[in-house]
């Protein structure tokens, strides 16, 4: 029997022949360009599962955290690497259904990337194994899968490319930039035919995934036009201009989300489309567990919940890092029995008497203050002084011995309060029992915090400032830690361009202030 193509030995080709590691860094620094240019149109038109206008924000997250981990990782690693670094980061950072979606997205890339016969690039025929790949691994990810969204646009672009590399000749072969165009044409008709199922104008989720593939192609084109090899990639600005001239297709696929959604059906027309979210709470967080004891929580998660997602790679010893995703009544249900979970950040999905919607307007996603409690001045309770430190918030001031005190009383008026004004809410805990009534209260709740739960629910919040209600002193001292954390991540790099330069030249889109980034008070 003849050896399969894919174990053949390969021949080395030119770096424009193959997607080699300097690309895979080019994409993800554009999807995240590109998904923060998109945040507000993609927010926009979500509605399904969940109709809280967030995919545009999870998405944007989640690629940023690939990007924060590229920018850790050393320029000469190979595209295996790369990919690889970027999935991780992606899975650790994934926020709400979609992110998660996107995290396994990439993880397949990179498993594709891991197995192909020369680590260091990916030639056509391995890049539809990656399209194929994301189109089985993101519909196996979800426990009840619904036609008509992200699921769908990522199988019609598989298809799309397989056809491209079958219908390809010895005259006519397949390259790179024909199976990723293919497969982004493929995904911009899927994300068309979503209108009118009852997601809203086009599926937002899918709409989200579509411009990642569209950003590929654009990626694999721009590589090849400039005719360079693995060790330098174009560089990308910030800024619409920069991205519409590096991604011409990205733009045009854009222009039809902002017209698809200008005269789209209104999210409130039309019946409830199969397939809804009905949980009341979002639960999600970090698990470090087996592969075995990550599919038992799945199966347990499936049984209290929907839009259940337990994505991550174990290792060679079958033990990995997944991020978990759960809506449902019961959150105290979603935590694991086995494995150590952390980040673990619980929000409320659907209005209730005690917290009515205002209209306010989108905020970015930082460019926020963190206020551990205690700030003097903050929000006054009512019969409180206003010069009162503590007083302020009377927030879960432990106790004398050191005992943590329980949830405050006054905290639900002063989540409703703070949401009004812009200000979001983090309301720490360690007891279990106290998350559901503090997620009522329209604050974002974080069961056994340390810095890096803070920091993901003030991300989550999108308010333009953040209160933290801390529940011991070690939690004080969390927040802090969170404040200076985020403080350092939206420091603005000042370094002076080579003379003779062009100021522009000389500032990457690391040196900018990133939204999304929070400053300590």
């Amino acid at each position: 029997m003849a050896q399969s193509q894919g174990h053949r030995p390969v021949t080395p080709v030119s770096g424009t022949h193959v997607l080699q590691g300097a690309a895979v860094r080019r994409w993800i620094a554009l999807a995240e360009i590109v998904a923060d240019q998109t945040r507000d149109l993609v927010d926009v038109l979500n509605v399904f599962p969940v109709p809280d206008a967030d995919t545009g924000t999870n998405v944007l997250l989640t690629l940023r955290s690939a990007s924060d981990a590229l920018h850790r990782l050393g320029r000469a690693a190979d595209a295996a690497q790369v990919a690889r670094a970027a999935a991780d980061g992606a899975v650790r950072g994934a926020r709400g259904n979609s992110g998660l979606l996107i995290s396994q997205a990439l993880a397949a890339f990179a498993d594709v990337c891991a197995e192909a016969p020369d680590p260091t690039g990916l030639r056509p025929v391995e890049l539809v194994h990656v399209y194929e790949a994301m189109a089985d691994t993101t519909w196996a990810a979800v426990s009840r899968p619904v036609s008509g969204t992200l699921l769908s646009v990522a199988r019609d672009a598989a298809t799309a490319a397989r056809s491209a590399l079958e219908e390809a000749t010895a005259s006519s072969p397949a390259t790179l930039s024909l199976i990723a165009s293919a497969a982004a044409f493929g995904a911009q008709e899927s994300v068309v035919e979503t209108s009118g199922l009852g997601h809203g104008p086009v599926d937002a989720g899918g709409a989200a995934f579509m411009l990642l593939l569209t950003c590929l192609s654009d990626t694999i084109d721009a590589m090849q036009d400039a005719g360079r090899g693995a060790t330098e990639a174009p560089e990308l600005r910030q800024g619409h201009e920069d991205a519409d001239e590096h991604a011409p297709y990205t733009a045009v696929a854009r222009q039809m989300l902002t017209d698809l959604a200008a005269g789209g059906v209104p999210h409130s027309v039309g019946p409830e489309p199969l397939g809804m979210s009905t949980g009341e709470f979002e639960v999600m967080y970090l698990l470090e567990a087996t592969a075995v004891q990550a599919g038992q929580l799945r199966r347990d998660l499936e049984r209290i919940g929907d839009s259940v997602g337990v994505v991550g790679t174990p290792d060679a010893l079958g033990v990995g890092l997944y991020q978990v995703h759960v809506h449902t009544d019961t959150p105290r249900a979603a935590l694991p029995h086995a494995g150590r979970a952390r980040q673990i950040c619980i929000h409320h999905l659907h209005p209730t008497a005690l917290v009515r919607p205002h209209g306010r307007a989108a905020l970015p996603v930082g460019g926020v203050r963190l206020r551990p409690h205690g700030a003097r001045g903050l929000l006054r309770a009512p019969g409180c002084a206003p010069g009162r430190a503590q007083g302020a918030v009377g927030a879960h001031a432990p106790l004398p011995g050191g005992r943590p005190r329980p949830a405050p009383a006054q905290a639900p008026h002063l989540a409703v309060r703070s949401r009004q004004s812009g200000v979001g809410v983090i309301a720490c805990t360690r007891a279990p029992g106290l998350i559901e009534q503090l997620a009522r209260s329209d604050a974002a709740v974080v069961l056994n915090p340390d810095r890096e739960g803070i920091a993901r629910a003030a991300a989550d919040l999108g308010s333009s400032q953040v209160i933290v209600l801390p529940c011991d002193a070690a939690c004080t001292e969390a927040a802090h830690d969170a404040a200076r954390f985020l403080a350092a991540r939206s420091a603005v790099s000042t370094v002076r361009p080579p003379v003779g330069a062009h100021p522009q030249d000389g500032r990457r889109s690391r040196d900018r202030p990133r939204r999304g980034v929070l400053g300590a008070l």
